[in-house]
């Protein structure tokens, strides 16, 4: 099959099908949405089979074509008008969700459980002792890992304090992509020998960390759930975020404190406690699918064989 995936913002999602699709023996195209008319023009010389995308707005400007729409959605809510895509598949990522997408105009045969697919390279995980020696930590400490990106300097900064203050023996690795940042923290951070702020790495920070704080970024809460990991949510203004947030900590799959040492207290107890900590590894079973790379390409190609058939 040849698939079309355009968009315009949160290309991580869409790179991560096209990595398992084009695996798989298909054509993949990621196509950065600048025009409605440029990307019906790419579209109508591509000669593709399937449009895929998870920017309703995006698929609502394709418009009288043979080539069948798939709305991949890319939260764990529902926070997009469907009616005017006419998509052949919505693929959603839990079925809890299968009414908020049919009231919010997706047909309901249409609808069809997948989950949010993730780079395959942040699932790569090493064991921990190597993971540590890579990265220069010490495997025998509690660690904690702290992905910064999209997360306030004061947030960080708040919950380094509150570890350093309810847990001193434990290690922490800050990771950020951006210099200036990392820059920043180096040098708030120097004093405190077991802080270590590194550049951006999904598999080695989630190996290392016995509990990892991240911003409510599905592509990473997915993988953290995918691992079975300790998740504590970091605040993030942003009302995608929040949302993420809420439905993670509300299933009880991810922790979300009102302060960082609300966080930093009960990241402690889920690492102390067996019973509470299977607890959170049940909740991210439940409700995060296991192989979403998978159910996506059999969607599409039960879609392509389907259309064949006709």
């Amino acid at each position: 099959m040849r698939i079309f995936m355009p968009c315009k913002t949160g290309k991580e999602i869409l790179r991560a099908a096209q990595e398992a699709l084009t695996r798989r023996g298909h054509s993949c195209t990621l196509y950065p949405f600048s025009t409605a008319e440029k990307m019906r023009t790419a579209l109508d010389k591509g000669n593709y089979d399937i449009a895929l995308s998870t920017e309703a707005q995006v698929l609502c400007k394709i418009k009288d074509t043979a080539v069948r729409k798939v709305y991949l959605a890319p939260n764990l809510f529902c926070g997009e008008k469907l009616g005017r895509t006419d998509c052949a598949l919505y693929l959603i990522p839990h079925e809890e969700l299968s009414f908020d997408f049919i009231n919010a105009g997706a047909r309901e045969k249409k609808v069809q459980l997948c989950g949010i697919p993730v780079p395959s390279q942040y699932l790569q995980c090493t064991p921990k002792a190597q993971a540590c020696r890579s990265l220069g930590l010490c495997a025998d400490r509690k660690t904690f890992t702290l992905f910064a990106d999209g997360v306030s300097g004061n947030e960080i900064k708040s919950t380094v304090r509150a570890a350093q203050r309810l847990c001193p023996e434990t290690q922490i690795l800050v990771m950020a992509g951006d210099a200036g940042r990392r820059k920043m923290w180096q040098s708030a951070f120097a004093d405190l020998q077991n802080v270590f702020v590194l550049e951006p790495d999904v598999a080695l920070g989630m190996s290392v960390g016995d509990a990892v704080f991240l911003p409510a970024v599905t592509s990473l809460l997915c993988t953290a759930a995918r691992l079975e990991k300790v998740c504590i949510l970091l605040h993030v203004p942003t009302l995608q975020c929040r949302r993420n947030a809420a439905f993670a900590d509300a299933h009880g799959m991810a922790f979300s404190g009102k302060t960082a040492a609300d966080n930093v207290s009960y990241a402690q107890r889920l690492l102390d406690g067996e019973r509470l900590r299977q607890m959170m590894f049940r909740a991210q079973e439940k409700n995060i699918c296991p192989q979403p790379e998978q159910t996506l390409i059999k969607a599409l190609e039960a879609l392509g064989e389907n259309e064949k058939k006709h």
